[in-house]
């Protein structure tokens, strides 16, 4: 009951789309909580990031070229995907408001 959610019951919002950091943490929980105030949520996967796994190759299961929360942040997306949210790119999302609005 925070007063953004007043704001968007108050402006007849039906959507919660979630670009942020922290998809392993913060993205998930905002979505969950979106989800469970009855919000069609939608996770932007290409515009957020991660806490960093690989900390400049000391993790073996990394390679020296793997991005740095790698492996983190796309679980995170499949874990949202899989319980609370659509996850798209960025380019999806824009053709689905393009297309719903004609």
């Amino acid at each position: 009951e925070t007063a953004f959610n007043s704001w968007l019951l108050e402006a007849n919002c039906e959507y919660l789309v979630i670009n942020g950091s922290s998809t392993g943490n913060c993205v998930p929980t905002t979505a969950r909580d979106g989800f469970e105030l009855g919000y069609k949520v939608i996770v932007l996967a290409d515009s957020g990031t991660a806490i960093p796994l690989n900390r400049g190759g000391r993790n073996p299961a990394y390679d020296k070229d793997t991005p740095e929360g790698y492996g983190q942040y796309w679980e995170g997306l499949r874990n949202i995907q899989a319980q609370y949210a659509d996850v798209m790119s960025t380019a999806e999302f824009i053709d689905l408001v393009n297309n719903s609005s004609n």
